[in-house]
């Protein structure tokens, strides 16, 4: 039988964290640095630890006032930032030591996950901080993103993500967020992305151009208006396409 992950960004603030964390396999948790504390994180964990879900350092540029959506790389000294991302991902892994479970990956956000997508030097310091952190912790990232050639090459376990409600570019990547369409509000359009993906490993762009994508991790957003019945709906669909919903595990063989 064929596994895909479902995940999603919790932690945020927003009050529909235990209804997704029923629906998901992989949850990234924010570490305090675009969104949450050390409370937030903690019930986060808590959480998914009662859903028995896989959990994951959602890391950020350090803004809590543009919610990580403001590309700081040109504006941050790379050492200064370099620490925080490391810092971020020992609170949780502190947190989850606390509670005996394991922190399994790693996803940036925002700003920085797009960046990283596109940008070697970028992509290279997220690797570089999680080869310094944990080389076992596996990284989330834009499906054949600039991410997984550098995650190739510094020899982390790296996997490929999809979106349902996202619109995307020609080139594969997600359309910016201030262009209209770019995020599907309604769950028949998220379904018949996902389903296409799933299917065909194929999305169409906002180009009405067929873009390939390796799909092994889906992600639902949060605050989509339809998030819920989205991840909801997400479950039923591969259920009956006998695709089961399993969290990667790094492996050392």
């Amino acid at each position: 039988m064929r596994t895909i992950d479902l995940n999603a960004d919790l932690g945020e603030g927003l009050n529909n964290d235990e209804e997704l964390m029923k629906c998901i396999s992989s949850a990234n948790i924010a570490c305090a640095a675009h969104a949450g504390d050390r409370n937030t994180m903690v019930k986060s964990v808590k959480l998914a630890i009662e859903a028995g879900v896989s959990i994951g350092a959602h890391i950020s540029y350090p803004d809590k006032l543009n919610f990580g959506r403001v590309d700081l790389f040109d504006q941050l000294d790379l050492e200064d930032l370099q620490k925080s991302l490391i810092n971020q991902m020992e609170i949780l892994r502190q947190i989850c030591e606390q509670f005996s479970v394991i922190m399994n990956h790693v996803k940036p956000h925002g700003a920085l996950y797009n960046r990283a997508a596109k940008d070697i030097r970028v992509s290279d310091m997220v690797c570089d901080c999680i080869i310094a952190f944990d080389p076992q912790l596996i990284l989330f990232g834009l499906s054949g993103s600039q991410m997984e050639k550098s995650a190739k090459n510094s020899g982390i376990y790296f996997v490929n993500e999809v979106f349902s409600d996202r619109s995307y570019e020609s080139d594969g990547s997600l359309t910016p967020r201030n262009i209209p369409g770019a995020v599907h509000e309604t769950v028949d359009l998220a379904l018949k992305q996902a389903l296409r993906i799933a299917k065909k490993s194929t999305v169409m762009s906002r180009q009405n151009t067929e873009v390939k994508l390796k799909a092994e991790s889906i992600c639902v957003h949060g605050d989509g208006k339809e998030a819920v019945n989205v991840a909801k709906s997400l479950v039923s669909m591969l259920q009956n396409e006998n695709i089961r919903i399993e969290a990667p595990q790094f492996s050392k063989t």
